[in-house]
């Protein structure tokens, strides 16, 4: 049980906690439904917070690395990093302590995008590459190598790359980032993968990355270096379905302990570990409408035993697990795999296409989609498991829900009037979070972004949604950053009590309550050797990965050109990975080829959408008769206007230029 907001085991039982919770939840409903009958006078909206704030803060993991579920459903305010113990941290050699906090920031939920994984590393993109080439063969008009030639280049410049690839490997990926001979390049991208470069370039980063990560530390810019390999281990823990696995790193105080070299070596081994073999047991449910008379229910049942016994050789006998055998058949398998999750959905999809023909010609849906079985292994007994597919993991449910819906009806007088583009947007959107099926939800999910996509003009689809969604996103990314140090900041004084009421120069207005994203901006836009600044990284000296954060951002923040060019990276980025999106959905729709980063699609997707319809409902809310295609407008100038002044005047750039509602304006000039 862990209390994120102190990061101590909280005392009470999850009974006390639920009735707490409840008790919030129910006196912020009575507080809504008296602003709705009364206006804004009456009770003041700060009780509404403060039960906010209670409620919903205590959450109950084997791990304070999991992500938090919550009395009262997820809660924002475990948007931070991983704080161990003062005095564990403090004995941690410095490497481990950055090894171990950045590895646990690269896979936790919460952490912004900015920060997380990336996609794809050089044998990903080089398969794109090779069937975008194939499709360019088949079809000329249809050439989407651009973007991918556009990403592979400065991939190719990266350190890790270089230091991994061959000459030979360097020499055709160089071919590959410049031909526009859709032959050739096909030509070498086949010869690239047939020659095994996955699993060179995987072995080879594996084997050198350790040490150069060790050796990092003896170097400058120690921790930039190593957080460049940790970035391509941690795509390669992606690919391998590190997450999913039963083995992965335990956060807890004694990982602190080691030595540089063993936690290094335990993360190695994790990515190269070998399957396990798992005793799998799945439920095939028929779906609840499908007969009612019993004779005809009996006859469909033999009928999937028949299809099911056809498939896996036998099915599992009914006493094997718990509950009434009616109306479902239970098929066993032995499956090798990473993790009990990824059996499972490995065991789903092999028996799938079976019930899929069997549908086919009943002409009738049959069984339900399998959700969740049993799992055994030689050490374990039956364990109920779900079958989990590309959950949506980017986005956590907002904590004033109830509060914002009411604001985007009342307040901005939407009720009834909701422009005709984000209506139809939200119906698809809520159509993909009602599905399961994980395709679906992906091309549900594409279609509501097309559609908002309608509020600008454009002669292709791809050209109206980048033109949509990228200026709002990478606009909204400077807020994202900011707002997560500022967050860690308040977490970080919360677990050292010696630093909770300490003045910080560059944090003039630090409350024990608050950590103003205003102080954060303003001191991380200081030059070098600045007071402020050198009060701030002082102040959090004790956590690296804190401290590198702040310095990273500072190296950007600080100079108005630097900042122009990280957004200009990220602007583009946003269009490859987009431009990504719709080549899997054209091959889904097309061609029936599901792309192995769907569920990670499927996050950007959401995230995405959600991002740019919240600019959008802001917009169409300023104004009675605003539109979202004047919403759209607004949103997109802004952007140009901040990428304009950051590269020609930044001095008359002020705090509501870069953060989307500040609570108050700058005490000096941003950049001079």
């Amino acid at each position: 049980m862990y209390y994120r907001r102190s990061v101590k085991p909280a005392r009470c039982s999850p009974e006390s906690i639920d009735l707490l919770n409840s008790t919030c939840a129910e006196f912020q409903r009575l507080y809504l439904w008296f602003r709705q009958k009364n206006g804004s006078a009456g009770l003041p909206a700060k009780i509404y917070r403060a039960t906010g704030r209670f409620k919903g803060n205590f959450d109950f993991r084997d791990s304070p690395s999991q992500p938090a579920f919550c009395g009262a459903g997820f809660f924002l305010r475990h948007f931070a990093m991983w704080f161990p113990d003062s005095t564990a941290l403090s004995k941690a050699a410095p490497s481990v302590q950055f090894v171990a906090l950045r590895w646990h920031e690269l896979f936790d939920s919460f952490t912004p995008d900015s920060f997380q994984p990336r996609l794809c590393q050089l044998p990903t993109l080089v398969a794109e590459m090779g069937s975008a080439a194939k499709d360019a063969l088949q079809t000329p008009r249809h050439n989407h190598t651009g973007p991918l030639q556009e990403e592979l280049t400065q991939k190719l410049a990266g350190p890790v790359e270089n230091a991994v690839c061959t000459p030979h490997q360097k020499f055709l990926l160089h071919r590959i980032s410049t031909t526009s001979d859709a032959p050739l390049l096909y030509d070498a991208c086949n010869h690239l993968i047939q020659e095994g470069f996955k699993q060179s370039f995987e072995r080879t980063l594996l084997e050198k990355g350790a040490e150069q990560i060790d050796q990092a530390f003896a170097a400058k810019p120690a921790k930039s270096k190593a957080d460049s390999w940790l970035n391509s281990w941690a795509t390669l823990a992606l690919d391998r379905n590190y997450l999913d696995r039963d083995d992965r790193v335990q956060f807890d105080e004694p990982l602190l302990s080691f030595s540089s070299q063993q936690l290094l070596t335990d993360l190695q081994n994790k990515l190269e570990g070998s399957k396990k073999k798992y005793d799998c047991v799945l439920e095939v449910f028929l779906t609840p409408n499908v007969v009612t008379e019993p004779r005809a229910k009996k006859r469909i049942l033999e009928m999937v035993e028949a299809v099911m016994t056809k498939v896996v050789g036998a099915v599992a006998p009914h006493d094997l697990v718990e509950g009434d055998p009616e109306n479902r058949v239970l098929v066993r398998r032995e499956i090798e795999a990473v993790g009990a999750h990824v059996a499972l959905a490995l065991f789903a999809r092999q028996i799938q296409p079976a019930l899929n023909l069997l549908d086919l010609y009943r002409n009738a849906p049959t069984t339900v989609r399998i959700r969740e079985g049993w799992i055994k292994t030689a050490q374990d007994d039956w364990k109920k498991t779900l079958v989990r597919e590309g959950k949506l993991q980017k986005l956590h449910p907002r904590k004033l829900a109830a509060d914002l819906t009411i604001n985007a009806i009342t307040e901005r007088q939407m009720a009834g009037t909701v422009d005709s583009t984000i209506a139809n947007a939200l119906e698809l959107y809520h159509v993909a979070m009602a599905t399961e099926d994980r395709r679906v939800r992906f091309l549900t999910l594409w279609s509501a972004i097309e559609c908002l996509a309608q509020s600008v003009d454009g002669h292709t689809t791809m050209e109206r949604v980048s033109k949509l969604v990228a200026p709002i996103v990478v606009w909204r990314r400077m807020e994202k950053q900011l707002r997560y140090v500022a967050i860690n900041i308040k977490f970080f004084r919360d677990a050292t009590p010696t630093l909770k009421r300490e003045q910080v120069m560059g944090l003039p207005n630090a409350t024990d309550f608050d950590i103003q994203i205003e102080d954060v901006l303003e001191t991380l836009t200081r030059p070098d050797a600045d007071p402020r600044l050198d009060s701030l990284g002082k102040h959090c000296s004790s956590h690296s990965l804190l401290l590198w954060r702040i310095k990273s951002l500072w190296d950007i923040y600080h100079s108005a050109p630097a900042l122009h060019k990280d957004l200009s990276s990220a602007s583009q980025r946003l269009d490859w990975q987009l431009a990504r999106i719709y080549r899997a959905r054209n091959k889904l729709i097309h061609q029936g080829d599901e792309s192995g980063l769907l569920p990670h699609l499927s996050n950007n997707l959401q995230y995405y959408f959600s991002t740019t319809i919240s600019r959008l409902l802001h917009g169409v809310g300023t104004k009675k008769d605003n539109s979202s295609r004047e919403a759209a407008y607004r949103w997109r100038t802004q952007f140009e206007f901040v990428m304009d002044r950051l590269s020609s005047n930044p001095a008359v750039l002020a705090i509501e230029d870069i953060l989307p509602s500040p609570k108050r304006a700058a005490s000096a000039p941003l950049w001079t």
